[in-house]
């Protein structure tokens, strides 16, 4: 109770506490030094993004291509013999190229789908300790399934982007290779 905590002014210093209140609680001010401030006032005023978040996010997911580009280029080699076979058998190059890309997008959607429940389950784990962890006052954990089918979207996408080389290579090698 704010009436149990000593009075800041009596030793001459700022003191700030972090308390949590029922809700539709209230706190008298004492001669305007006690504000209180709802964790929902707060996050209203919260926009939650910066320029440095989108450049950051943009080089990883940049980065996040480029290895799986890589990592897709190497299936594309240890299944030479087996796309070539596809070929022989009829396949035209963006047959070839489909098979490749398919095969980004069904790990791109499990790869996007195990990282969004991942990333919301440690959202959920930490957000009790969050205010502790950080020193300072965080926003409520909002789950929001729009922002949760946005992320996943984006790792399919960095998925077919992923594959779009090994895939022009694959359907470019000739049959007989």
């Amino acid at each position: 109770h704010p009436s149990l905590a000593e009075d800041p002014r009596a030793a001459g210093d700022h003191v700030s506490w972090l308390v949590s209140l029922p809700a539709g609680s209230e706190i008298p001010l004492l001669d305007g030094s006690f504000v209180a401030s709802s964790r929902a006032d707060w996050s209203a005023s919260y926009d939650g993004g910066t320029v440095g978040t989108l450049v950051f996010g943009s080089l990883a997911l940049i980065e996040t291509v480029l290895v799986a580009s890589a990592a897709f280029a190497v299936g594309v080699r240890r299944r030479h013999r087996e796309l070539g076979l596809l070929a022989a058998a009829g396949a035209g190059r963006r047959q070839l190229a489909a098979t490749v890309v398919g095969e980004g997008l069904v790990l791109g959607g499990l790869g996007s789908s195990l990282g969004v429940l991942v990333g919301v389950a440690a959202v959920v784990a930490v957000s009790p300790w969050l205010d502790e962890l950080t020193q300072r006052r965080n926003p409520p954990v909002v789950l929001d399934p729009a922002a949760f089918a946005v992320a996943a979207g984006i790792g399919l996408l960095a998925a077919v982007f992923a594959t779009a080389i090994p895939a022009w290579t694959a359907a470019r090698q000739p049959v007989l290779a």
